[in-house]
């Protein structure tokens, strides 16, 4: 069962507004939700804003991944990686170096993909993106199959989550 959070009347209308963070201060009650969750968020009157990562350690506790409330599941994961390699392959012409997913311009908050040949180098930023990492891995490799896919996980943001630094 998906953990629910609820966040305050500031925060409902950062999300009615789009805004894909929701800062601690604007979480009213995390229940029985975990740092890495997704999560189902509604407002203070239980109506659902959509579901997103949950940091219990950053000050960026709500990253969204969808405005919607549905089930966060690997054909949805899918989907979203699928979206973004299709609106690359519309804007990118003539390289094989560019970026696949870039975090909330995708929909996939805090999670980037850079593609460097037969190569990717991934970054999970969030506690969300660190534990779909395996998830994540597995769908790049079915739909590129590169020679290799290398961790950049060198950022301070990392620090914030509560993440330790790491390259591989």
């Amino acid at each position: 069962m998906t953990a629910t959070i609820t966040v305050t009347k500031k925060g409902a209308d950062r999300a009615r507004a789009r805004h894909h963070w929701i800062y601690r201060s604007d979480v009213a009650d995390v229940g029985t939700s975990r740092g890495g969750d997704v999560v189902r968020v509604v407002d203070p009157k239980g109506r659902p804003l959509g579901r997103a990562f949950y940091s219990d350690a950053s000050l960026i506790a709500v990253r969204f991944v969808t405005f919607d409330d549905v089930e966060t599941d690997r054909t949805f994961w899918e989907r979203r990686l699928d979206n973004a390699i299709a609106l690359r392959e519309r804007v990118v012409e003539g390289t094989t170096a560019y970026r696949v997913v870039h975090g909330e311009g995708d929909l996939i908050s805090s999670f980037v993909v850079d593609r460097y040949g037969d190569c990717l180098s991934i970054q999970t930023l969030s506690q969300g993106t660190e534990r779909l990492k395996p998830l994540f891995v597995e769908l790049l490799n079915e739909r590129f199959v590169p020679r290799a896919i290398v961790e950049r996980n060198d950022a301070h943001v990392r620090d914030l989550e509560g993440l330790p630094r790491q390259t591989s």
